[in-house]
């Protein structure tokens, strides 16, 4: 915290920086040692031995820590603070175990980085450095993704426990938010890994597959498969509404299959994209109107098989149409002031690319909290659409897989769909 509000010495901030790594590392051995006893020996007392010092520890480097550290150790504090408040019995230890196993990946991050302070590395050295990449990117992924989100996150007991221990809305609203941020937190880091991985491997060794007509030569026919797995979701309990999600995924289909389509097309004999050619310009504003259209269909099939009144509805309108008159305004603005929408990487193009997709982002969002906040009691689904949703909106920011982003969005939107047939069945 102090470095970010005082403009250290460089070699001042170098001793901060070896101090930080060397407590880092001994936490999360002490960490990590304390669970592989639990495992050894059956014994609770190592567990509850972990989270004092842990307290301590983040507590002490919170004002040394800066930019993302400080974000992560506040969490950490909020969430251990509940911790030993209401869950502090030998039962709940295990249940909540995956949160405290995290940190076993933080030792071999450390590791990592210091020996990337070796610059001349021995063969023997380069293979340790990459089997340590490896363990740390598994181990990461396993431990501060998955085992945080199906046992803790996605497990009905976790919040069963939390409805019935904590009687105090407003700890309650604290655990619950200190627990959703630092799994964002770590999904964005993970996304910021799989960059760099992606980087060094497909970008690297395989940069053939890295292209933008391979992404929209996918890009094409990859969301009809939202259809299908609508249809048959549906099909199981199929309702008369059912029909306008399913009419609401076909114009998406068809809108988004020709949008990508042509610029397959446009890119065969042009280096770059531009969305104001002749060639792209339509099916570039009949997708963006598609991607409305199906966000609001959506919200409605919804909202009429629960029966949760009209107003949702009134509301989604109201926004929609706000939205499609801002972009109709932002592309009549750029077209006759004969601006170019490019996908390049120029600052002019990008500007106007993020508003536009701002723009229609904004209430596909807002169909997706009032389905989430008013459509169903289910904490499970509540968490799922969440997730989706949240990575969605780091595979927009991040961009961690360059010209293949775009089909990643694809997929998450095919598991998003399968999450949202939930909601009416």
């Amino acid at each position: 915290m102090l470095q970010s509000l005082i403009k250290f010495k460089p070699e001042t901030e170098d001793k901060i920086t070896k101090y930080e790594r060397i407590t880092s590392f001994m936490i999360a051995l002490y960490t990590s040692t304390c669970i592989l006893s639990y495992y050894a020996f059956d014994n609770i007392f190592f567990l509850k031995i972990i989270i004092k010092p842990i307290c301590v520890y983040l507590f002490c480097d919170l004002f040394i820590a800066k930019g993302d550290a400080i974000i992560h150790h506040v969490l950490t504090l909020v969430c251990l603070y509940y911790y030993l408040k209401y869950f502090d019995t030998d039962y709940l230890y295990l249940h909540f175990l995956p949160s405290l196993k995290i940190e076993m990946s933080t030792v071999f991050l450390i590791l990592k980085l210091w020996m990337d302070n070796i610059e001349k590395k021995s063969t023997f050295q380069k293979i340790v450095y990459s089997v340590n990449d490896g363990v740390f990117v598994y181990l990461f992924f396993k431990l501060r993704v998955h085992d945080c989100y199906y046992q803790i996150l996605y497990n009905q007991e976790t919040y069963d426990l939390i409805n019935t221990r904590i009687t105090d809305n407003v700890d309650k609203l604290f655990t619950y938010v200190s627990f959703y941020s630092m799994f964002i937190l770590n999904m964005y880091w993970f996304s910021i890994i799989c960059k760099k991985l992606y980087k060094q491997i497909v970008i690297g060794l395989m940069p053939f597959l890295d292209k933008k007509s391979i992404a929209e030569c996918l890009l094409t026919i990859s969301f009809c498969i939202n259809f299908y797995i609508a249809y048959i979701n549906y099909s199981v309990n199929m309702n008369p509404y059912h029909f306008l999600d399913l009419f609401g995924i076909f114009v998406l289909s068809i809108a988004s299959g020709n949008y990508h389509y042509s610029k397959y097309k446009y890119l065969q004999n042009n280096l770059v994209a531009n969305v104001t050619s002749d060639e792209l310009l339509t099916p570039f504003i009949h997708d963006k109107y598609a991607i409305q259209m199906r966000s609001f269909l959506t919200l409605t099939t919804i909202s009429l098989i629960k029966e949760t009144g009209n107003k949702f509805i009134f509301l989604s309108i109201f926004y929609h149409v706000l939205s499609i008159v801002s972009f109709n305004m932002n592309m009549i603005k750029t077209l006759f002031g004969n601006k170019q929408i490019i996908y390049d990487e120029s600052e002019s193009s990008k500007q106007i690319i993020k508003k536009l997709d701002t723009i229609s982002s904004i209430p596909c969002l807002f169909d997706t909290i009032l389905v989430i906040c008013y459509h169903t009691n289910s904490e499970i689904l509540k968490v799922e659409s969440v997730t989706i949703s949240m990575i969605i909106g780091l595979l927009l920011c991040v961009k961690p897989f360059y010209n293949l982003n775009h089909v990643f969005l694809h997929i998450l939107s095919i598991l998003q769909t399968k999450c949202i047939t939930k909601f009416t069945l």
